[in-house]
């Protein structure tokens, strides 16, 4: 897919870019299981986070994915590291399908932020999620902000890469998330907020694509 030319491996992503199962893909890639790989250490609070910053200060040998939005928990030292040393190899990967990334965010958020499903058995779901306009236009400001500061990440990327062109990574371990029933309702009215509200005053930058059918 890629070829990785040097460590630490940083991934900077936006939720639900397929960005947790690239790293493992990754990590296989690498030849080397003893990889460290550290999914969003900020995301559950300060002694995960910690662990993470002083293996960094010990060794360049891991694998790290943060969300752009959240990089400024990691302090000023790690963060230039990460965005500024030669010796990181920086990978960006984006969503091409803004409507599909609002949509998927809002399923998740819906299902107590059930981000990621482990086991084939675990996808038989066949549920209907409300559609709160009020929460849903919540979740789209959100990944408006989430991908605006991916935009604007003052970095050089070794590589650049799309969700939708990835190849299939259900060897990971991790299943794409399975669809709520009323998926095409959903999708109806992510495309409405859209054009009736825009996203955060129009300071979305990615192209919003409209899919004519679901898969």
């Amino acid at each position: 897919m890629i070829e990785i030319t040097k460590r630490p491996i940083l991934i900077l992503a936006t939720p639900r870019t397929g960005s947790t199962a690239l790293g493992v893909l990754i990590k296989t890639q690498c030849n080397d299981m003893t990889i460290p790989y550290f999914i969003e250490p900020d995301y559950d609070g300060l002694e995960k986070i910690q662990t993470f910053i002083d293996f960094s200060k010990t060794s360049k040998n891991f694998i790290v994915k943060i969300q752009a939005l959240n990089l400024h928990r990691y302090g000023e030292e790690i963060s230039t590291y990460l965005l500024k040393s030669d010796d990181v190899y920086r990978i960006r990967i984006t969503r091409r399908n803004l409507v599909d990334q609002i949509a998927s965010f809002y399923i998740a958020m819906f299902r107590n932020k059930e981000w990621h499903f482990r086991a084939a058995n675990n996808r038989a779901i066949n549920d209907v999620i409300p559609i709160d306009i009020n929460k849903l236009i919540l979740r789209t400001k959100q990944i408006a902000e989430y991908n605006d500061c991916l935009n604007k990440i003052d970095t050089v990327f070794d590589s650049e890469l799309v969700y939708e062109d990835l190849p299939n990574m259900d060897d990971t371990g991790l299943y794409r998330t399975p669809l709520p029933l009323n998926q095409v309702e959903i999708i109806a009215a992510v495309t409405q907020t859209l054009r009736d509200f825009g996203t955060n005053g129009g300071t979305q930058t990615h192209e919003i694509l409209i899919p004519n059918q679901v898969v």
